[in-house]
């Protein structure tokens, strides 16, 4: 797939997420596989997962912003005016001064927690960059759906964490 041509994006088929969910998700019924995965998810998967979802939660925390940003992108693919260097505008998306307006009256508001900006910035614009399409494409929620429900059955303190704060 290529995330950056300029004139068409990788469109998710609405039935890929659901299907990733099935699954990847069975240790959710089966407590065994859930001990027999639980290592793997922490040393393969779990610094993916969280990075996922740190994206996602600060991305929706301004709907607005979200939506706006998948309309651009959409339409700039439509026009073939899309930037292959188009989501390195994102790489401080994660630092609690990010903005995409000078203006503050303007300037889009984000829900912002400490320490995110730690996160390196090439996967902050890469996952940027995912989510932003997946929104254009209709998909995010699907794929957020699954991943709470792999946060929720394997990182719970964390997901617990950035949902209620506790």
């Amino acid at each position: 797939m290529e995330r950056n041509d300029q004139f068409d994006f990788g469109h998710y088929n609405p039935e890929f997420p659901k299907k990733l969910k099935e699954y990847l998700l069975p240790a959710k019924q089966n407590p065994k596989l859930l001990q027999i995965t639980k290592p793997i998810y922490e040393e393969w998967i779990k610094q993916t997962a969280r990075d996922f979802f740190i994206i996602y939660q600060k991305l929706d925390s301004n709907s607005n912003f979200f939506r706006k940003e998948a309309d651009r992108y959409l339409m700039l693919v439509e026009e073939g005016r899309l930037d292959p260097f188009y989501f390195d505008r994102f790489i401080l998306f994660l630092y609690p001064a990010f903005t995409d307006n000078e203006d503050p009256e303007e300037a889009s508001k984000f829900k912002v927690f400490v320490g995110d900006e730690v996160m390196d910035a090439q996967i902050v614009k890469e996952l940027v960059g995912f989510w932003i399409r997946r929104k254009a494409d209709g998909t995010d929620l699907e794929f957020i759906s699954g991943l709470v429900e792999l946060l929720n059955l394997y990182d719970p303190e964390f997901l617990e964490f950035r949902t209620n704060g506790k």
